[in-house]
């Protein structure tokens, strides 16, 4: 990709940053239609399930990039937290969205697996 960003004011947002969380949008749109029709559910827990997956997901694709690096001594500990424009990683960001909506169903009390299953069909 080329290394540009567009400005708007303090804020500056990449072609790579634009396509992740339309695609993610995406997703939750048509899983949400799916976990709507044919399993009943609110649009409340649907965006329980979208926000434990975005912050799973955000988690695990740091983690994935920045780990490696400090194991070999590459990042220093704070620097783990402290760019996250360095990089991420895919396998880390699915992980880590999968798990955050396992999270999310443990803790709210609702089928995680049906979330799975309506998603899966969009990956």
């Amino acid at each position: 990709m080329l290394p540009f960003h567009w400005r708007f004011g303090p804020l500056a947002i990449s072609p790579v940053e634009l396509f992740v969380f339309g695609g993610f949008g995406l997703v939750v749109w048509l899983a949400g239609r799916v976990m709507r029709r044919d399993h009943r559910m609110s649009g409340e827990q649907i965006l329980d399930f979208a926000l434990g997956a975005l912050i799973g997901g955000t988690i695990g694709a740091r983690l994935y990039y920045a780990v490696p690096l400090w194991i070999r001594g590459l990042m220093k500990t704070g620097e783990i937290v402290g760019s996250w424009s360095d990089g991420s990683g895919f396998y880390g960001a699915f992980l880590g969205g999968t798990l955050g909506i396992l999270i999310t169903g443990r803790i709210k009390a609702l089928p995680a697996g049906i979330v799975v299953d309506a998603t899966a069909r969009y990956l």
